[in-house]
Order: structure tokens, then C-alpha cells, then sequence
């Protein structure tokens, strides 16, 4: 493989970087879960809710790139535990028999839980992260977390992120991060975890 760079991204490159995170994502779990299919018309809903995530914080998003093309995104942001859950989210969350047979039901109420188990510390939440299907598990997503955890510990903050991938709890605990919590979302497993500040 030719060589990898980790840089800021700018404003010009965010829908291809959406783009990036919805072809990375569309087999997770949670994702097949919530739009019910893996083709292209839910490829391109993940890309419109990731495009619209990106451009709310254009300035806390990095990207891995080989020449002229993005193949991995990270996107990670200071929390104040001060995430805001609709009265609508909630009182779906809330109900003993949620109405989930739409996919703006499914979707807020993986994201209000997903929101509701946010640390009240003050910490640095990780995600998304994702790597074209083609260049995972050749270290591009290690080059992005270590830029990650490098902006996280001149901070000295503690950080935190969600991920319903089994799989990539090992690859987040190699960077110091433990499993706090776990729950089934849509009858999937989500994982919580916590990374403490580092000397």
C-alpha cells in the first residue's frame, strides 16, 4: 500500500467523506438493524445522516488519505455530558412497547440511547470512524486513532465512544479503552467504553 496520510479535513471534502462512512458502516450491525437492508438506497440514507453529523462539526474531523483519495474518516468532538434527547426520543425510549416499525423510530431510538448513556464528565467522544471495506484491517484505522488519542491526551481528558461491532472492542481496548456498559439495541449488542486520562 501505497503511503497513508492523517490530516484535518476541510470543508470541500465532506460529502465525499460522508460518503467514506456510509460504504465503511452499511454491514454494521446496527445499521442493518435500522434501515432493514444493506443496498443502495440505504447506503445513501446513512450518507445523508452522516453528511448532515459532519457538517454540524466540520472542525473535529480528520481523515486518511492515499494521493487524492479519502479512505478513512474520524470525527470526534468535546463533550460536556450536555447531549440533548427530544421529549418525543424519550418517551419512545421510555415505553414498555416502542413503536418501531419506521425508520425514524428505529433511528432515534438507537441514537436517544446511544445519547442518554453519555458520560456527565467532561471527556472526548469518539465517532464515527470508518475505513473504506477495500483498506480496512491494513493499519489505516490505527493511523487515525493514534492521531485521536494524541489530540485526547494533550487535553488530558478522559474519552469515551459507542460501537455495535464485537469485533472492533479488542481493536479500541489496544488504545486503552474499556467496556463500561452494554446493552441490546433492535436485538443488537452495543458496547460502551471509557478510556481514563493518560500520563
Amino acid at each position: 500500500m501505497t503511503v497513508v496520510k492523517v490530516k484535518k479535513m476541510q470543508l470541500a471534502d465532506i460529502e465525499e467523506a460522508a460518503k467514506v462512512l456510509s460504504r465503511a458502516m452499511l454491514s454494521n450491525p446496527i445499521h442493518v438493524a435500522v434501515h432493514h437492508g444493506e443496498s443502495e438506497i440505504e447506503r445513501q440514507q446513512i450518507e445523508d445522516g452522516f453528511l448532515a453529523m459532519l457538517q454540524a462539526r466540520p472542525e473535529e474531523l480528520i481523515m486518511a488519505t492515499q494521493g487524492s483519495q479519502i479512505i478513512g474518516v474520524c470525527r470526534f468532538f468535546v463533550c460536556h455530558g450536555d447531549r440533548f434527547v427530544s421529549q418525543d426520543v424519550q418517551e419512545l425510549i421510555d415505553s414498555s412497547d416502542p413503536e418501531l416499525s419506521s425508520f425514524k423510530n428505529r433511528n432515534d431510538y438507537w441514537h436517544g440511547i446511544w445519547a442518554r448513556r453519555d458520560p456527565s464528565l467532561t471527556h472526548c467522544h469518539l465517532g464515527p470512524i470508518g475505513v473504506l471495506p477495500e483498506y480496512q484491517n491494513l493499519g489505516v484505522g490505527s493511523l487515525l486513532m493514534e492521531r485521536y488519542c494524541k489530540f485526547v491526551d494533550e487535553l488530558q481528558l478522559p474519552a469515551y465512544l459507542a460501537t455495535d461491532m464485537s469485533t472492533s472492542v479488542s481493536f479500541y481496548g489496544k488504545f486503552g479503552f474499556k467496556v463500561i456498559d452494554k446493552i441490546k439495541i433492535l436485538e443488537v449488542m452495543n458496547y460502551f467504553m471509557w478510556r481514563e486520562i493518560q500520563a
